[in-house]
């Protein structure tokens, strides 16, 4: 949301997230600070910083092994990391380009004590996107964009999208990847409301084991009196 002045917004996300024995809990708190490019105001770089602080949670009483360990047993094991995230965004109303690293501090949640899985180390994530925004008729944009993902420690990863916009309150799209999934996506946007819908499914071997996995996301826009507001301002 913006705040104070024209130029500057805030944010923050709360997560609590359980797998198993796991669980983590987020929060994280970011700024980012919006430059006019040029004199009409059509053109801006957004340069963004996020902090958080996250809390890892491991139950020893819900693993169950072959041949117990003593590195884990009885209790639960939690630890508190800082972290962080930063990135930049140029955009106006035609086209975006994005570039973000997260996990910038490589945290470790627990030592091991033998070298074979390593020591639960978050590895630095990378992150490039671009779109254009083609206006077919007043009614009816196609948008086509790319996301590149990369880590320190894994292959890349490209998505090929594109997002059939109507009456600027719809959308549907396609998205394919190169880890072998196609996303199929559609949302409304009432007001102040929004809601979108999306499908994940897998098209490599694993295919044939998974139906593949549904998202639902609402959200609420909060008024921007200056009428600033970007598809993907914020």
């Amino acid at each position: 949301m913006p705040v104070a002045f024209k130029q500057l917004g805030v944010g923050a996300i709360v997560t609590q997230d359980k797998t198993g024995p796991y669980s983590q809990l987020m929060v994280n708190a970011s700024i980012a600070y919006h430059l006019q490019l040029d004199e009409d105001n059509k053109t801006r770089l957004s340069l963004g910083l996020s902090g958080l602080i996250n809390q890892h949670s491991l139950n020893f009483d819900e693993l169950e092994f072959n041949n117990p360990d003593p590195e884990f047993e009885g209790g639960t094991y939690s630890k508190v990391i800082p972290d962080a995230s930063m990135g930049a965004y140029l955009y106006s109303k035609h086209y975006f380009v994005s570039l973000s690293s997260h996990q910038l501090f490589e945290s470790t949640f627990k030592e091991s004590i033998t070298s074979i899985f390593g020591d639960n180390t978050e590895v630095r994530h990378y992150f490039a996107n671009m779109g254009y925004t083609f206006h077919i008729h007043s009614d009816f944009h196609v948008e086509p964009s790319v996301l590149v993902k990369a880590t320190d420690s894994g292959p890349s990863q490209l998505d090929v999208n594109t997002r059939f916009i109507f009456d600027n309150s719809y959308w549907a799209g396609l998205s394919l990847r190169t880890s072998k999934s196609l996303v199929l996506v559609a949302g409304l946007e009432l007001g102040s409301f929004l809601l979108s819908y999306s499908y994940d499914y897998g098209i490599s071997s694993i295919a044939s084991t998974s139906s593949g996995s549904h998202e639902i996301s609402v959200g609420f826009n909060i008024n921007d009196a200056r009428n600033r507001r970007h598809s993907y301002y914020w």
